[in-house]
C-alpha cells in the first residue's frame, strides 16, 4: 500500500475510535460526561492524526478511570455532590418573613 492509502485508513479507524468514545462518554453522569466531552467531535475528528491519537490515548486511560469512579460510587451507594443542588431535591424555604 502506498503512503496515501495508509494515512486514509488511519483517518477512518481514528474516526471510528473517536466517535465510540464519545458515545461511552455520552452515557456517563454529567460530571464525568463534561471532562470527556469537553471539546467538540468534529474538534477532534478535523485534528491532526497525531493530536487525534493523542486524544484518543488520554479519553479511553480517563473512561478506565471513570468507571472504576462510578462503580465505586454505586456500590458504596453515595450519591454525586451535583444530586443533591438539583431542583427536584430542594425543598421551599420556610423562613419567617
Amino acid at each position: 500500500m502506498d503512503a496515501f492509502t495508509q494515512q486514509v485508513i488511519l483517518s477512518r479507524r481514528l474516526e471510528r475510535m473517536v466517535r465510540r468514545l464519545y458515545s461511552i462518554g455520552d452515557a456517563f453522569p454529567d460530571l464525568e460526561r463534561q471532562l470527556i466531552c469537553k471539546d467538540l467531535i468534529d474538534t477532534v475528528r478535523t485534528a491532526k492524526l497525531l493530536l487525534q491519537e493523542l486524544w484518543i490515548d488520554c479519553a479511553k486511560a480517563f473512561i478506565l478511570q471513570a468507571r472504576k469512579r462510578i462503580k465505586n460510587q454505586q456500590d458504596s451507594s453515595q450519591r454525586a455532590i451535583t444530586k443533591f443542588f438539583l431542583p427536584s431535591n430542594c425543598s421551599p424555604s420556610t423562613g419567617s418573613g
